[in-house]
C-alpha cells in the first residue's frame, strides 16, 4: 500500500533524516551511530571556529568572518537537537500517513499533493542554493589548489581560506586536508540544514493542504440541485459531510498545536 513515505515528494526529507539519524523508522542501531557521528561533526565545527576566534587577531574583518559561520552553525546545531527528538516527530509522521492513506479521498489527496510537491520543489531549490553557495565560496581557493597540483610553481602560494577554523596544523601546508575538512562540514551542515529545517515545512504544506481540502469540503457539502426538495436523507448526507469538515479541521488545528 502507497504511504505517504514511499510518494516522491517526501523522499528527499526522508533520506537527509535518515543520513544524519532521525529518521524515526530506521534500525535504532544504525540510528544511534549515525546520530553520534553527526554530533561529533557538528562539535568539531563549532570549537574550529570558536578555537579561531581565540588565535585571531580580533580584527572586526576577522571577527565578523568568523561570527558569520559560527552563529548559523550554532543555530543549526539547535534545530538538529530539537528535531531530532524522535517520539514527537514520529507522532507527527503517523498523523500526516493517517491524513494521505485513510482521512481523504482519491479527489481530494490529488490537492494535498500539489502541497507536498511544492514541498519537494523547496526542498530542491534549498539545497541547490545552499550548495551553491558553498561552491561560490571554495570555488576559488579549490581551482588554486588544482592549478598548482597540475602546473608545477617553484615560488610559494598564499592559499586564502574562506571559512575562518582552527585544528592546530599549519594550513597552507595541508591545504588538501584543510579543503577535504571544510568540504565534508559543508556536506554536513546542508545535510542537517535540509533534514531539520525542512521539517517546519513539510509539517506547514501538510497542514496548508489539509485546510484547503477542507474548504473543499465545505464547498461540496451542500447539493445545491436538491436544496428546495431536501429529503431526509439528503439532509442526513449533508449533516455528515458538515461534521467530516469539522472534524478534518480540528484534527488540523490540534496538530499544528
Amino acid at each position: 500500500m502507497e504511504t505517504i513515505f514511499t510518494t516522491p515528494y517526501y523522499r528527499l526529507n526522508r533520506l537527509f533524516l535518515s543520513t544524519v539519524g532521525i529518521w524515526p523508522y530506521d534500525d535504532p542501531r544504525d540510528s544511534l551511530i549515525r546520530k553520534i557521528s553527526t554530533y561529533i561533526g557538528f562539535t568539531m565545527i563549532v570549537l574550529s571556529q570558536i578555537f579561531a576566534l581565540i588565535k585571531s587577531d580580533f580584527t572586526l574583518r576577522v571577527i565578523s568572518t568568523i561570527f558569520s559561520f559560527l552563529i548559523p552553525s550554532l543555530c543549526l546545531f539547535t534545530s538538529y537537537y530539537t528535531a531530532s527528538y524522535q517520539v514527537k516527530m514520529k507522532a507527527m509522521l503517523e498523523h500526516m500517513n493517517y491524513d494521505w492513506c485513510y482521512l481523504i479521498s482519491e479527489k481530494e489527496r490529488s490537492i494535498i499533493k500539489k502541497y507536498a510537491n511544492q514541498t519537494r520543489i523547496c526542498t530542491i531549490v534549498n539545497l541547490v542554493m545552499y550548495f551553491g553557495v558553498v561552491l561560490l565560496y571554495m570555488l576559488p581557493v579549490t581551482l588554486t589548489f588544482l592549478f598548482d597540483i597540475f602546473v608545477s610553481r617553484r615560488e610559494t602560494r598564499t592559499y586564502e581560506i574562506p571559512f575562518k577554523v582552527e585544528i592546530f596544523i599549519d594550513q597552507q601546508k595541508y591545504i588538501f586536508f584543510i579543503l577535504i575538512l571544510i568540504y565534508a562540514m559543508s556536506f554536513l551542515v546542508g545535510i542537517s540544514e535540509n533534514a531539520s529545517y525542512m521539517l517546519f515545512i513539510v509539517y506547514s504544506q501538510h497542514a496548508c493542504g489539509m485546510l484547503d481540502i477542507t474548504g473543499n469540503m465545505l464547498k461540496h457539502a451542500f447539493d445545491m440541485r436538491t436544496y428546495n426538495e431536501c429529503t431526509e436523507k439528503d439532509i442526513e448526507n449533508i449533516t455528515m459531510r458538515i461534521i467530516r469538515c469539522v472534524l478534518c479541521h480540528t484534527r488540523t488545528i490540534r496538530n499544528c498545536n
